[in-house]
């Protein structure tokens, strides 16, 4: 995970408001994020709308403004009920919820990332490097939303997955590094390296990120718009 942000999140699974203004609300603001297996794995979330991405689980909330700010995030996860009374299908939601993260979504190369968090330049980073003269750097993208706080789902944006294809080729290697996002790089590689790269995913989760924040514990090709567990 990049230790990019501060916020923390309290969603909740009630608590919206009761008012004829909500479908509007939702039609213009739900968005989608991937959970962990731990918090899916919570009895609370039988009532919440899901769907399974692959071996991955999503679901549906709506940002409350009001209740956010520097330090949280407040949100409510949409229930079954709720869509129900809303009239609305998962699939509806989903096209939904993708559509407004593609506004917010973010492709950067990794490096970027990291020098933002340094107090580093690109080129003074590439200085330090002792890659020999020449040597080509595998490409590596970063992809999360603007706050990077459970951006990791706008690797389901077309428009994210195109970019990503025009960079990287296609098929391309997902990093679930966590919730909150993913890293990106070139498949053209044997299935043992593959592994590797599976393997590197597992280790940082079991050292590196609390349980509530990992996304997977496996590596996946991204072909024709699908996520391939490794």
């Amino acid at each position: 995970m990049i230790p990019s942000t501060a916020l923390q999140d309290t969603t909740a699974l009630s608590g919206l408001p009761d008012t004829e203004q909500l479908p509007k609300l939702i039609r213009e603001g739900v968005l989608p994020k991937f959970l962990s297996p731990e918090r899916f794995a919570q009895p609370q979330m039988r009532e919440a709308v899901t769907m399974d991405i692959a071996d991955l689980h999503l679901a549906f909330y709506l940002p409350l403004a009001g209740l956010s700010d520097d330090t949280k995030t407040a949100s409510i996860l949409l229930t079954k009920k709720l869509i129900k009374r809303l009239d609305m299908t998962r699939q509806e939601l989903y096209r939904l919820a993708v559509d407004h993260l593609a506004l917010d979504a973010v492709v950067e190369p990794f490096e970027s990332v990291i020098a933002s968090l340094l107090p580093f330049t690109v080129p003074e980073m590439r200085a330090m490097d002792d890659a020999p003269p020449g040597d080509q750097r595998m490409p590596i993208c970063f992809v999360s939303n603007r706050q990077r706080f459970f951006g990791a789902a706008a690797i389901l944006c077309p428009k994210t997955r195109a970019l990503l294809e025009e960079q990287l080729g296609s098929p391309f290697l997902l990093l679930p590094s966590s919730v909150h996002e993913v890293l990106c790089l070139p498949a053209d590689q044997s299935d043992r390296e593959h592994a590797a790269w599976s393997d590197m995913v597992r280790e940082i989760n079991d050292t590196c990120l609390d349980p509530a924040e990992r996304l997977s514990d496996h590596a996946y090709l991204c072909m024709e718009g699908a996520l391939l567990p490794v």
